[in-house]
């Protein structure tokens, strides 16, 4: 199911938003900030679908985002992408039965997104799908007018507001 109030679910609606807008190897701190967050495929939608330019969103850099939106041009709606993918997702997750480790299927689909944005080959099935809609596809310019500022002012008192 997609949570569309997902920015009070957010692991990093108590972090400090600075955090999350930060250049060169204080991104991979950031990016682990997301790593196990619940609500992590509604935040990647939301920064692909709105083309946030500037912070960590969804576990992703601005220069991962980019790179990702130029090979995917095709996509219209990066929410019923990932949404679509998800849930056939956690449905192949009920048929092979329970997830061992105290680990959910949003867990699971999280982490094939992180494996995705670091290359890994692509499996068969809905975490496939997931991995596809992260795969090399074509190329195309994105119109950016929005500066760090405007995008940090999304964040506020530690809580994003979308």
């Amino acid at each position: 199911m997609w949570i569309t109030d997902w920015s009070t679910k957010a692991m990093c609606r108590e972090t400090d938003p600075d955090a999350l807008f930060v250049q060169g190897a204080a991104q991979n701190r950031a990016k682990l900030i997301c790593r196990g967050c619940p609500v992590r495929a509604e935040c990647l939608a939301d920064a692909l679908d709105n083309r946030i330019e500037f912070g960590v969103w969804g576990g992703m850099t601005e220069r991962e985002r980019r790179a990702l939106l130029r090979r995917r041009p095709d996509v219209t709606s990066w929410r019923a992408l990932l949404e679509t993918a998800r849930d056939a997702y956690e449905r192949e997750g009920a048929e092979r039965g329970p997830i061992p480790r105290k680990r959910s299927a949003r867990d699971g689909f999280a982490a094939s997104l992180h494996r995705s944005q670091a290359g890994h080959t692509a499996p068969t099935g809905a975490a496939g799908t997931a991995r596809a809609a992260l795969a090399p596809h074509g190329a195309a310019p994105i119109d950016r007018d929005a500066g760090p500022a405007e995008h940090r002012d999304r964040v506020r008192g530690g809580a994003l507001t979308h």
